[in-house]
């Protein structure tokens, strides 16, 4: 699949990095079109198929929970709730250990909560990972590519991502919502 190819009529195996899940929800509640509140319509919508692990999920309630956001906390279950309901069960891949800078072990990705969300990706065979972080998104993708070689996985943002989903399951169409 070339960088252009839009994708299949089937849902794709996803995984919505932690900014893009928050921006989204950020975005929907003060009422605002962006492609990070288009790309959560989307997987309301069904048109995605997410991917998620248990230690993502609940890096996503304590980002939730942070003052600064002011989320109430039944808000913060609920947006937990509905977004555990948007996963297949092929979607939830186990906590991986993410090996520490001082091990043999080669890491993926210098930042510990990336390293997290590419080896969930990996795991689930997730055919993209939408994203708006910079590491992961220039330093592990060939130049001028978006692809990760290693089990194909194409690493996007979220504008990139909605490029390639078409257009009547991408959540453009609708109007975001606001948050549980």
């Amino acid at each position: 699949m070339n960088d252009d190819t839009p994708l299949d009529t089937g849902r794709p195996l996803v995984v919505l990095d932690l900014n893009v899940v928050v921006s989204g929800l950020l975005a929907e509640r003060s009422g605002a079109s962006t492609p990070p509140a288009h790309c959560l319509a989307a997987a309301r919508a069904g048109a995605l198929s997410l991917c998620l692990s248990p230690g993502i999920l609940a890096r996503l309630r304590r980002v939730l929970s942070y003052p600064k956001l002011a989320f109430s906390e039944p808000t913060v279950d609920a947006i937990g709730r509905e977004i555990v309901a948007w996963v297949p069960r092929e979607g939830w891949v186990p906590d991986l250990p993410v090996p520490p800078a001082s091990s043999k072990r080669r890491r993926l990705c210098s930042d510990p909560e990336g390293e997290t969300v590419l080896r969930v990706a990996l795991a689930a065979g997730a055919a993209f990972l939408v994203t708006g972080d910079a590491y992961l998104l220039h330093h592990l993708t060939p130049e001028g590519t978006r692809l990760v070689r290693k089990g194909g996985l194409a690493i996007l943002m979220a504008r990139e991502f909605l490029e390639r989903l078409p257009r009547s399951r991408s959540g453009r169409d609708r109007a975001p919502r606001s948050p549980p």
